[in-house]
């Protein structure tokens, strides 16, 4: 799958649960090349709340490396965050190909973007065998996410 794959089953499932979702396009230039820098990957509504979504897919279990990340991309999911509050579910996403039936999206959102950005600044990639033991996860399941368990990882505990 690809990112873009993957990026369309967040709008599909957004669109298909009671929401919206759009896929924020990418825009380049074919004169120059010219790539423009989008805040992130999809925004979405849904029950009164706004969405700020960044993914990125993995094909394999194996380390993500924070590099994949834009630093524009993290500051603006946190900016999006301080100024929504808890009217927002702000998310990086990675997606991880476990194998067969087994595609995982672990999430973290909101108040957990601080420790993404400290993670990506110090360089200290999640592992392979990290995503083995982590919980915070849903899994794709007939090619959609579901949205509302999305929402209860991202905001346990409050």
């Amino acid at each position: 799958m690809l990112e873009s794959d993957f990026n369309s089953i967040v709008t599909k499932s957004f669109n298909s649960q009671g929401g919206y979702g759009f896929k924020i396009p990418d825009e380049r230039s074919t004169i120059t090349g010219f790539h423009s820098k989008n805040p992130y990957d999809v925004f979405g509504l849904k029950d009164g709340k706004f969405w700020a979504w960044e993914s990125k897919w993995m094909n394999k279990v194996q380390s993500f490396n924070f590099n994949r990340l834009e630093q524009h991309q993290i500051d603006n999911l946190i900016k999006a965050y301080e100024i929504m509050g808890d009217n927002s579910v702000c998310v990086f996403a990675v997606g991880v190909d476990f194998g067969r039936a087994d595609k995982r999206i672990f999430v973290w959102g909101n108040s957990e973007l601080y420790i993404i950005k400290e993670r990506k600044l110090s360089k200290n990639n999640i592992l392979g065998k990290e995503f083995q033991k982590l919980d915070n996860f849903v899994t794709i399941s007939k090619g959609e996410i579901p949205i509302d368990k999305i929402q209860e990882l991202i905001y346990k505990g409050k």
